[in-house]
């Protein structure tokens, strides 16, 4: 199982390009998949690893390493999901200032940038979809469809980005006051 954890989370930091947000379709489909965690569990990972201090993909994998396996596979999923990054970063700190103006490096950041784009925007549509629909989203019924709807999720949505967007109100700030109307609102 640790070897397992270590190469899921190796493959994970090799292949996702664009930051924390854009490994998480991987990290999702990787746990569950594997068998690891469930959906509602990699969504509250991500809740907890966003909020605690440090890199994203850090907390993410020593989150679900600890929950796999312990102590040890938390420390084993760190280690798999920084080697590829530790690696690629001091090749690219040697060589990329003196190439980063050639049509090859160009056009390769050209190319990528769509697609961490659309890594990013599917993370946030499979994060909107767990905390707007909690119990899953049933499409039998009209009635069935919005009675499935957390509307106040949605509301704390709207407000916070409106908070964050428009009167740049800090994002620690916004995390703290959703999670009291959490605590008061669903315990």
């Amino acid at each position: 199982m640790l070897t397992d954890l270590y190469f899921m989370f190796f493959k994970i930091g090799l292949f996702t390009i664009g930051g924390g947000y854009a490994m998480i379709p991987l990290i999702q489909d990787n746990l569950v998949g594997g068998g690891y965690m469930t959906s509602k569990e990699v969504v509250d990972m991500i809740a907890i690893a966003q909020m605690t201090p440090g890199p994203f993909s850090i907390n993410a994998s020593t989150f679900a390493g600890m929950k796999a396996a312990s102590v040890l596979g938390a420390v084993i999923s760190t280690l798999g999901m920084i080697t590829p990054s530790l690696v690629i970063t001091l090749i690219v700190a040697k060589y990329f200032f003196n190439m980063q103006e050639t049509t090859l490096v160009k056009g390769t950041l050209y190319g990528i940038k769509p697609v961490v784009a659309a890594l990013i925007t599917s993370a946030a549509i499979t994060l909107a979809m767990a905390a707007f629909f909690p119990s899953g989203y049933n499409i039998s019924s009209i009635g069935a469809f919005f009675g499935s709807i957390d509307f106040l999720a949605i509301l704390m949505a709207i407000i916070s980005l409106v908070a964050i967007i428009k009167f740049k109100v800090s994002p620690i700030i916004t995390i703290v006051c959703a999670a009291i109307v959490g605590v008061l609102v669903y315990s």
